[in-house]
């Protein structure tokens, strides 16, 4: 009998031991990441939204010093320019080299069509133009998709579902319907890319509002970041059968053990 409540006793300490170790564990593995967190989140709220973006790039085309038909071409490598910007320091590393291409052979038209004045080679620069500015949308918005769903495989779908009562799942996944339909549409555009200047406009534009729904899908996320980590410390003492009532029991079990030892044995 002595060895029984021996072993009792042992295994109930043993078993608080290993929880309260479990606790520690998942306190250093996500609540003291907040500080670094809230250092690379701050990128997001940084950049302007769409429609600023596309009137500073309309502002820029129409100045006076640029022909008429070298327009296009410099609302082109203004947003190209501001959207590479927002994918370094979103990701902080140097796009793929497709994008430089875009730009250098978009320069180098641009010089043919100074030294001949053909309208040919300036369209040409233009179409480079918005061909670097479409890619580097697209690497934005899947790198914002990534990086969404990376943050998501970490916690069980059941944790999630406890976030602000389910509201947060139900938000996520409106928002993440909203970029997809957006991104669909400026696909669906850039496949039917007509030759008419005013369309290529247009699709580029929608490219730009699908980073937009991307960049709020992300931002909701990373504010909600603190209620996730609850949500699943809740989920966790949920799937242990309550922490608090494992606690309670375990130390009840413990008394209990420790004092008809007492009794029986000393």
């Amino acid at each position: 009998m002595r060895i029984f409540f021996l072993r009792i006793t042992k295994f109930v300490l043993s078993w608080f031991n290993s929880l309260l170790r479990q606790i520690d564990y998942f306190i250093m593995d996500h609540l003291f990441l907040i500080n670094q967190r809230l250092k690379t989140n701050a990128v997001g709220n940084l950049h302007a939204k769409a429609s600023n973006v596309i009137e500073e790039a309309k502002k820029h085309s129409e100045n006076s010093v640029f022909e008429q038909k070298e327009r296009d071409f410099v609302y082109y490598h203004y947003l190209m320019k501001y959207y590479t910007a927002v994918y370094e320091s979103y990701f902080g590393i140097v796009p793929p080299i497709q994008i430089f291409n875009e730009h250098r052979m978009s320069l180098d038209h641009i010089i043919r069509a100074k030294e001949k004045d053909t309208v040919e080679n300036m369209g040409k620069a233009t179409d480079h133009a918005l061909r670097g500015l479409l890619d580097i949308l697209k690497l934005n918005c899947a790198g914002l998709r990534e990086k969404i769903q990376k943050e998501h495989k970490k916690y069980p779908p059941k944790a999630l579902g406890l976030v602000s009562d389910g509201d947060y799942i139900k938000k996520f996944a409106e928002l993440q319907n909203k970029a997809e339909d957006y991104m669909f549409e400026a696909k669906l555009g850039d496949y039917n890319l007509e030759e008419s200047g005013c369309r290529k406009i247009e699709v580029a534009n929608k490219f730009i509002y699908a980073f937009d729904a991307h960049d709020e899908w992300l931002q909701f996320q990373q504010g909600y970041w603190g209620k996730i980590i609850a949500g699943y410390a809740k989920y966790r003492m949920l799937s242990s059968g309550s922490f608090l009532f494992v606690i309670i029991t375990g130390v009840i079990a413990g008394v209990i053990a420790c004092y008809i030892y007492s009794k029986l044995y000393m």
